[in-house]
């Protein structure tokens, strides 16, 4: 296999896949902030795609799996995993949701099934902590903010809920690992982590893994555990697949870095172009519930809700949104609207609706909250992909949208549980400071 950031033309150096679009993004830009020419790619294809060579390379890809039935999941993974390692891919990363919604074992389950077809002793190291965002996993259970998954808002997702945040049930078969104290103590007199390199992690994880274990969780909960977390990992080789959220994607991204590849300036996330911002909520999430509140506050904004129902049609627009600088499509508040659907039609639903107000008002910007309106609107206007600059806010990926009719465009995206009450108009904030003054309304 041809060694990372080697340049030869057509091989990506690192690829990830995500259970949805914008967790995908989430975790890309962390590579992209840190250097590496970054693609978040639309299609199960995109592996065969030609890689970037002024520099090493990250391809993203989203699975769109993470409300998707345990065998389709599992199913899907295989195929994204088997694409990329015919490509020769030489580093993959799995990424999975931080409050591990979804179908998370039979994502881990369909990787590994390709990733020990090519490496019969491999395994995986699952670690879905995000201390940034106050995920954290302690004594094998998933926290949020020091709350268990079950009582967090991830145990009242709509669509997909956590009934348990103990890893080993969450991950049947799954082996978690930990230090031993007497081949390397919590910390030395001073309180300094005696394992910062990840040395003893990666003994033990590679006993287990001798063991027989194949999927192997870790605790992780700050910064430095988590970076400890990557270095054991990265200490472990070809052996070990790493699978976690954007939090494990941050210090893989820096480990993973080719050596002596030169680093590269950092690129422009804003560029100013005439149009209202238009922003696409379709996340049900509390979090993102109140975020679209706060932005709701913002002069020149206005706020138009899609209903529950079938046909674009149904979403109609008010007359003070062509003279607005923020349009916002975002579903009906609980307990109002039409009958539920499933969350696909809803998003197709909105994005139709979307991509009308932008063929009449053009847009400077569209900002994505939520993986499945991102995915449905993407697909609409038959983009292959988003260059990926950087980041508007911690959880909230930036770049142009690559291919179809909306090339060009500057495009976030954000997931529905990322960030606090401001996160959404903080980014909205930024974005407008980027606007030029825009015609009168077509």
């Amino acid at each position: 296999m041809t060694p990372a950031g080697t340049g030869r033309a057509g091989t990506w150096d690192a690829a990830l896949v995500a259970d949805d679009l914008t967790g995908a993004g989430d975790s890309a830009v962390r590579f992209a902030d840190g250097g590496w020419r970054t693609v978040l790619a639309v299609g199960a294809g995109a592996a065969s795609s030609p890689a970037p060579v002024e520099r090493p390379s990250l391809l993203a890809l989203s699975a769109d799996v993470r409300a998707a039935a345990p065998g389709t999941a599992r199913e899907v993974l295989r195929q994204r995993f088997r694409a990329l390692l015919a490509a020769g891919v030489p580093r993959l990363y799995l990424k999975v949701d931080s409050t591990l919604r979804g179908s998370v074992a039979a994502q881990v389950a369909g990787a590994l099934d390709l990733w020990t077809d090519v490496r019969p002793d491999g395994f995986a190291v699952v670690c879905p902590a995000y201390p940034a965002m106050g995920r954290t996993v302690e004594q094998g259970r998933a926290l949020v903010d020091g709350v268990p998954l079950e009582r967090a808002a991830a145990g009242a997702d709509p669509v997909t809920p956590v009934l348990t945040s103990v890893l080993a049930e969450l991950l049947p078969g799954s082996r978690r690992v930990v230090v031993d104290e007497e081949d390397a103590p919590v910390g030395d007199a001073d309180g300094e982590p005696v394992d910062a390199d990840g040395a003893a992690l990666a003994r033990s994880l590679l006993a287990a893994a001798d063991g027989g274990a194949r999927v192997l969780t870790v605790d992780a909960a700050d910064d430095a555990a988590l970076e400890r977390v990557a270095r054991a990992v990265a200490r472990c080789g070809d052996r070990a697949l790493p699978v976690g959220s954007a939090g494990l994607a941050d210090p893989m991204a820096r480990l993973w870095w080719p050596a002596g590849a030169a680093r590269a300036p950092r690129r422009r996330v804003e560029e100013a172009r005439e149009g209202p911002l238009l922003v696409l909520v379709t996340s049900l999430h509390p979090v993102a519930r109140e975020q679209v509140e706060r932005l709701a506050g913002r002069a020149g904004t206005v706020v138009v809700r899609h209903p529950d129902a079938d046909g674009d049609e149904a979403v109609e627009v008010p007359p003070e949104a062509l003279a607005a600088d923020v349009v916002v499509l975002a579903p009906q508040r609980p307990g109002h609207g039409g009958p539920s659907r499933d969350a696909a039609a809803v998003a197709t639903s909105a994005a139709a609706a979307l991509d009308r107000l932008h063929r009449r008002l053009g847009a400077s910007a569209v900002v994505a909250v939520g993986g499945d309106g991102a995915a449905a609107l993407l697909e609409r206007w038959g983009a292959t992909g988003l260059d990926v600059h950087g980041a508007l806010a911690a959880g909230v990926p930036a770049g142009a949208l690559v291919g179809g009719r909306a090339a060009g465009l500057a495009f976030a995206s954000k997931a529905g549980g990322f960030g606090g009450p401001s996160t959404l108009l903080d980014v909205v904030d930024r974005l407008a400071g980027a606007r030029r003054p825009r015609a009168a309304p077509r």
